[in-house]
C-alpha cells in the first residue's frame, strides 16, 4: 500500500472517530476534527517509519493534542470527557483488534463506529436540565435571562457548524438586531420549521459568582413561549462551564 492511501485510510477512520466523540459532546467544528483527524493520521503514519513510535504511552500521550484540537477553547472538563471518550472507543477497538488478530487500533476502527459514541454517551443523563444564567450583548444592549442547559438541543448554525441557543423572542427583543439574520431548522414533538437566528456580539454565562464567555453562539429567537419553565434552551457545550 502507497504512503498517500496509507494516510488517506487513517483520516477518514479518524475522522469518524473524532467526528462521533465531538458530536455527542456537542462540540462539533468541521475545522477542528478536521486538524484532529489530520494529526491522527500523521501519527500513523510516523508508526511505519520511526521504530517504537506505536508504542502504547505515545499512543495515549497523543490523545490529548487530538482532544484539545477537538474542543478549541472549551474548558477542561470538555477536554478530559474528550479524552476519556477517545481512550474508551480506542481501548476497545483495540481489544477487539487483538481478538480478531489485526494489528494496530486503527485497522478496528472500521467495523466498529457503534463504539465510538458510547462513552460519551454514558454523561447524558446527568447533564440534562442543569439551569443557568447568561448575559447577552448585542447592538450595544444587554440582557439577562435563565436557561435551561438541554442534552436534547443540539442545533447547529448551518455554515459554521456552530451551536444554537432557542430563546422565545420575549427575552431577547430588546438585543435583536436588524439584519444578519440566518435560518435554522428544528424539529420537536408537535413538528419543526426554520427559525431565525442571529450572532450576539457576547454571551456570558453566570455561575457560582463568576462570569465567563461563551464562544461561538448563535441564538434562535422562538416567536412564541416555550413549552415548559425555562424559555431558553441552551446547548450540550454550556454544561461544561
Amino acid at each position: 500500500m502507497c504512503i498517500e492511501l496509507f494516510f488517506l485510510i487513517n483520516l477518514l477512520m479518524d475522522f469518524s472517530l473524532c467526528a462521533a466523540v465531538a458530536r455527542s459532546l456537542g462540540c462539533f467544528r468541521l475545522r477542528r476534527v478536521t486538524l484532529a483527524s489530520a494529526l491522527g493520521a500523521c501519527y500513523a503514519v510516523l508508526t511505519h517509519v520511526i521504530p517504537g513510535a506505536a508504542a502504547p504511552p505515545i499512543q495515549l500521550g497523543l490523545l490529548l493534542p487530538v482532544s484539545l484540537l477537538m474542543v478549541g477553547q472549551g474548558p477542561l472538563l470538555l477536554a478530559s470527557t474528550a479524552i476519556l471518550s477517545l481512550a474508551t472507543t480506542a481501548l476497545a477497538a483495540g481489544a477487539c483488534a487483538g481478538c480478531f488478530g489485526m494489528k494496530g487500533f486503527n485497522a478496528a476502527l472500521l467495523p466498529l463506529p457503534a463504539l465510538m459514541c458510547v462513552a460519551p454517551r454514558l454523561r447524558k443523563s446527568t447533564l440534562s436540565f442543569l439551569p443557568a444564567i447568561l448575559e447577552v450583548h448585542c447592538r450595544g444592549a444587554a440582557t439577562r435571562f435563565p436557561a435551561c442547559v438541554d442534552t436534547g438541543n443540539r442545533l447547529t448554525e448551518p455554515f459554521s457548524g456552530e451551536p444554537v441557543l432557542i430563546a422565545s423572542a420575549k427575552l431577547v427583543e430588546k438585543i435583536l438586531p436588524v439584519k444578519g439574520y440566518r435560518q435554522v431548522s428544528f424539529g420537536s414533538v408537535g413538528g419543526g420549521g426554520l427559525l431565525p437566528c442571529f450572532r450576539p456580539d457576547a454571551l456570558y454565562i453566570l455561575s457560582n459568582g463568576r462570569r465567563r464567555r461563551m464562544p461561538e453562539v448563535w441564538i434562535a429567537v422562538f416567536p412564541d413561549r416555550l413549552p415548559g419553565a425555562f424559555q431558553a434552551l441552551a446547548p450540550v457545550d454550556f454544561a461544561f462551564y
